[in-house]
């Protein structure tokens, strides 16, 4: 049963991906939205785009290995039921898929106004690279931290993911649809190789309804607030900032599904 919820949460991932790369990559209208809220995020000033590649740049092979270094102690010293191998492997599959999907799922220029309005149109950007490492390495914290320390390790694992996926935007690096597929393919992998473990047992808590109650209420606030918001004429800051609330709320929805399935451990 435990195993099956899991894979209806990949399946569900798996869905997130493929729609989006259907509809934002392979349509006129996906990417013309698409287009529109990358080139949007020149409101947000030259500055924000040099803090954004400032945190981008903290993200590389070094930083990476010392923190699923750090991962694996932690879950050594809690004593984890579930192997830090295991993660750390669907983590590296994680960030091996999205450098190879990147070169194999093509990107047509379908949306020839905005298209030519950016510098990196020659290129297929899907899925992030650097999203799913994020991602990745926050459903690494989760699947190896004692239940104690769940909500905690989900908090910072979703809060680190979401600073990544909005800085590749604000960066330029990538447009929002890039960073919705980095988070999908993340919790697709994960679901299947990771939290359908045996050694996960699931556990309702007050905390994951309430998580639940709030999250819908912050996606409703910000659908809201991003309606009322006055933006260009062809409503590109008003697609940046819908985008923006999309890419937390799917990295929300399944960060806090697969928190649900908790270690036997204490």
């Amino acid at each position: 049963m435990l195993a099956h919820r899991a894979k209806l949460v990949g399946l569900t991932a798996l869905m997130v991906f493929i729609i989006a790369y259907l509809v934002l990559v392979l349509t006129p209208f996906g990417q013309s939205i698409d287009d529109q809220a990358l080139l949007a995020r020149s409101d947000f000033g030259s500055a924000t785009k040099k803090d954004a590649s400032r945190v981008l740049s903290l993200i590389g092979i070094s930083s990476v290995a010392i923190a699923l270094l750090g991962i694996w102690l932690i879950s050594r010293l809690e004593g984890s039921r579930l192997s830090p191998l295991r993660a750390i492997s669907a983590f590296l599959g994680c960030v091996v898929s999205a450098e190879i999907l990147k070169l194999v799922l093509p990107r047509p220029e379908l949306d020839a106004f905005y298209e030519a309005s950016l510098v990196n149109k020659d290129f297929n950007t899907f899925p992030s690279g650097h999203t799913a490492i994020a991602m990745s390495l926050a459903l690494v914290l989760v699947s190896v931290s004692p239940s104690r320390h769940r909500q905690l390790a989900a908090a910072v694992g979703l809060g680190f993911t979401l600073v990544i996926a909005s800085s590749v935007v604000l960066a330029g690096w990538h447009r929002p649809s890039d960073a919705i597929g980095g988070i999908a393919l993340s919790a697709a992998v994960f679901s299947f190789l990771v939290f359908t473990n045996e050694s996960f047992a699931e556990r309702e808590t007050r905390f994951m309804k309430t998580a639940v109650f709030a999250l819908g209420l912050v996606g409703i606030g910000v659908l809201v607030w991003v309606l009322r918001l006055p933006s260009h004429a062809d409503g590109s800051l008003t697609w940046l900032l819908a985008f923006f609330a999309l890419i937390s709320v799917t990295a929300s929805y399944f960060v806090i599904a697969l928190m649900r399935k908790v270690p036997v451990h204490k």
